[in-house]
């Protein structure tokens, strides 16, 4: 079943490569190639990722603080994978099948936290070179995009993988009631106007 998801989470990734790079290289030049008809993978699909390393035997407490929001094409597939290599890792090295994963939707930065208990094995030497490819593929795509990734053991024995991603500005929010107040004062001025 570990292999079976190994499998898919590598298929995925060819799968993604077409339309990402029809989203970087969008300068305005025309082509006559058709554009992708799959979406880049993105948080919207997380729920789908989660089901699935569950079905692979990994349950994940999943808890989200912030609003979300639509982000940046390259964000939003940055987000997704490095949770999706975080979790697979978590579930090929951790010593139970159980792993924590805290998002946080703050006004500047997507905070994604997984924290798992490592397994200590009789040979955690080839367990940690495995890993490692893995945080430096997660710790390339934090970089390229403005982030940070920190990844060790805590105080409580707990594996930790933190990391920032940098977001656009969110907009203010849209005041409906304000708007319709506007809207009705200058109604009123328009209707005293006339009647002068």
């Amino acid at each position: 079943m570990t292999l079976g998801h190994i499998r898919d989470a590598g298929r995925m990734v060819l799968d993604e490569l077409g339309p990402l790079l029809h989203v970087l290289r969008q300068s305005g030049d025309e082509t006559d190639e058709a554009p992708p008809t799959d979406p880049v993978p993105g948080l919207s699909r997380l729920g789908g990722l989660l089901e699935s390393l569950a079905a692979a035997g990994l349950s994940v407490r999943h808890r989200q603080a912030g609003h979300p929001r639509s982000l940046p094409t390259a964000i939003d597939l940055a987000a997704y994978r490095i949770i999706q290599e975080g979790l697979t890792n978590a579930h090929k090295h951790g010593a139970t099948a159980e792993a924590d994963l805290f998002l946080d939707y703050g006004p500047a930065e997507l905070r994604i936290r997984i924290t798992n208990l490592p397994h200590v094995g009789p040979s955690p030497a080839s367990s940690a070179t495995r890993a490692g490819h893995g945080l430096m593929g997660m710790r390339e795509r934090a970089h390229a995009l403005g982030g940070s990734l920190h990844a060790g053991a805590g105080a409580d024995g707990r594996f930790r993988l933190a990391v920032h991603l940098p977001l656009p500005a969110a907009g203010p929010p849209t005041d409906t009631r304000a708007s319709e107040r506007s809207g009705t004062a200058l109604r009123a001025t328009a209707a005293k106007g006339s009647r002068g």
